[in-house]
């Protein structure tokens, strides 16, 4: 024989069962947020630990040195000390441009202080006269170029100019004498550059010397191009 369930106690085990589901299903819901809320807590602790042992170094630029003043296209105005030197017949003749340009331009050094400077020629011709035991000694003297040299600036405004690396420059006299005697020669001869030397810059106007003879010694002159 068979008991029949009454409805209304069917009825309230059902209510009960859809109860505790629904309670199992919010208990769910909580352990969720609540294990995604300690993964975010644990998250930004470990954001905070690492943002707290990271440190932000803070990048100073140094600087740029100022170039030298000896940087940049010079008139050689007199190198006449430089151009006796390379012509014996000129060697004690008083010198006097005719016209034409030498050219220093001193490219800027690195960081060493060493760079290079390239000479150049423009149609540069100086005349050249004297007079010694009734001889007139007369001519003129033509240069040519152009040459790059090594160059090193150096403290207490020092500057060593090295020999050519590339090209030359070249001093060629046409010289007649009269007088006692009568003769007609030429002289060709590179023109030495090279050397160590001391300068210094009054706004567009650089001096420099013999580092061996100091500022009492020949001057070198030179004009800014601007």
């Amino acid at each position: 024989m068979r008991w029949r369930v009454p409805s209304s106690i069917s009825r309230r085990h059902d209510t009960v069962a859809v109860m505790r589901n629904r309670g199992g299903i919010f208990a769910l819901a909580l352990a969720v947020v609540a294990v995604g809320g300690c993964d975010k807590l644990k998250q930004a602790a470990g954001g905070n630990e690492a943002g707290a042992g990271t440190t932000t170094a803070s990048s100073t630029t140094p600087a740029a040195a100022s170039a030298p003043c000896i940087v940049g296209r010079w008139d050689a105005k007199d190198l006449s000390s430089k151009i006796k030197s390379s012509i014996k017949s000129a060697q004690n003749a008083g010198l006097t441009p005719q016209g034409g340009k030498i050219i220093y331009d001193f490219a800027t050094p690195g960081a060493d202080g060493k760079g290079v400077v390239t000479v150049s020629v423009e149609s540069f011709v100086t005349k050249m006269a004297m007079s010694q035991s009734g001889v007139n000694i007369n001519g003129t003297i033509t240069l040519s170029g152009p040459a790059k040299m090594p160059y090193t600036n150096g403290p207490a405004d020092a500057l060593s100019i090295d020999p050519p690396t590339e090209g030359k420059i070249n001093a060629h006299a046409d010289v007649q004498t009269s007088g006692m005697v009568s003769t007609r020669k030429t002289e060709d001869s590179a023109v030495d550059l090279h050397g160590a030397f001391i300068y210094e810059c009054a706004a567009d106007k650089m001096t420099m010397w013999n580092k061996s003879s100091g500022k009492q010694g020949q001057a070198l002159v030179f004009a800014r191009i601007k």
